[in-house]
């Protein structure tokens, strides 16, 4: 197996989902610093107004449970 990028997407969201935004923050944003994910995640939810805590607040827990197992094994720094 080798890294290639991909000659479509060239490695970046496209403009549709960059578009969708929580908290202010797009995927890229999220995704941009890996040391400031689960905190990300915390402010993202303290941030939602009530009807966007219905749609993604379980998402964005979920999220936050992977990311401390992750921490946890001490496969992300």
């Amino acid at each position: 197996m080798s890294a290639t990028l991909c000659s479509v997407c060239t490695a970046t969201p496209p403009p549709e989902s960059l578009a969708v935004k929580l908290a202010d923050w797009s995927i890229a944003d999220f995704t941009a610093s890996p040391s400031l994910r689960r905190p990300a995640v915390d402010k993202i939810l303290s941030q939602l107004t009530p009807r966007q805590r219905e749609v993604a607040g379980r998402p964005l827990e979920e999220v936050a449970e992977r990311l401390d197992f992750l921490l946890a094994v001490g496969s992300v720094i």
